[in-house]
């Protein structure tokens, strides 16, 4: 897929689900992917996670290669919270 899009690929999502993975974390697969785009040239291709984030977990993703974050439950759930 990547090859055929070339320069025009921008970016690739993954979904962080614990339970999809097989028991690989999630900086683990952000990291396996980050390299692999590296070193088939994909250098500028972005990485974008979403799923389950906490601001912690960003920040653990964030070091793994994750550029971009999808938010969504978390900013929902909390958002009773503030007045």
């Amino acid at each position: 897929m990547a090859e055929a899009l070339g320069k025009h690929l921008a970016a690739v999502r993954l979904e962080i689900r614990p339970s999809e993975r097989g028991g690989v974390t999630a900086a683990a697969l952000t990291t396996q992917v980050r390299k692999r785009l590296d070193v088939a040239g994909y250098g500028h291709v972005r990485i974008v996670v979403s799923g389950g984030l906490t601001p912690e977990r960003m920040r653990i993703l964030k070091a793994a290669g994750a550029d971009i974050f999808g938010v969504g439950s978390y900013i929902l759930l909390g958002a009773g919270d503030r007045e």
